[in-house]
């Protein structure tokens, strides 16, 4: 599978943390930069590995489309406002119509290409592990558009199982 729930919850607050800058932003996607969040989210990670994870606030709101994110390859979601959504996953079925997006360099894909695999629906202060070289989206659940707030520890340099064996060592899986 491409996502895993922790087995435990942290709770972060809207006022647990300041958005510094806007990092990258493209589509109804902002991701900002914060150094001073109050919760220790890198607790869920050996302390050898802390480091290597860049710590960041991500925003959306309505449809974010199947997409793979190529200089990412793991995100560590701590959901604080998940609103209404479910996050899919999805298997390439054949990759022809592909097109790149812009600033970051992942691929968005046409539904007709690819399997759904399985998703979720995230709570407030639930933590989700997600493989995100593996094409997936997030749907809304309503006609109601809510903004989703995400604490989220990223890496580019560690593949989703070996991040699922740092976590075990912490114990939240």
């Amino acid at each position: 599978m491409y996502f895993i729930q922790l087995n435990r919850n942290i709770e972060i607050l809207p006022n647990d943390f300041n958005k510094i800058s806007e990092k990258i932003s493209y589509g109804n996607i902002v991701y900002f930069t914060t150094e001073d969040l109050t919760i220790n989210v890198k607790r869920i990670l050996p302390e050898r590995y802390r480091n290597q994870f860049s710590l960041l606030i991500f925003e959306a709101y309505e449809r974010i489309h199947p997409h793979i994110d190529d200089i990412i390859t793991v995100s560590i979601n701590f959901y604080v406002s998940p609103g209404n959504y479910e996050t899919k996953f999805y298997d390439i079925v054949t990759d022809q119509h592909i097109y790149r997006t812009g600033k970051a360099g992942g691929r968005v894909f046409p539904k007709r290409n690819l399997k759904e695999v399985g998703g979720f629906i995230a709570k407030p202060n639930e933590i989700w592990l997600l493989d995100v070289t593996k094409p997936h989206s997030v749907e809304p659940l309503s006609s109601i558009s809510e903004i989703r707030q995400v604490v989220t520890l990223q890496s580019s340099k560690y593949s989703y199982n070996e991040v699922i064996e740092m976590i075990k060592e912490t114990g939240y899986l």
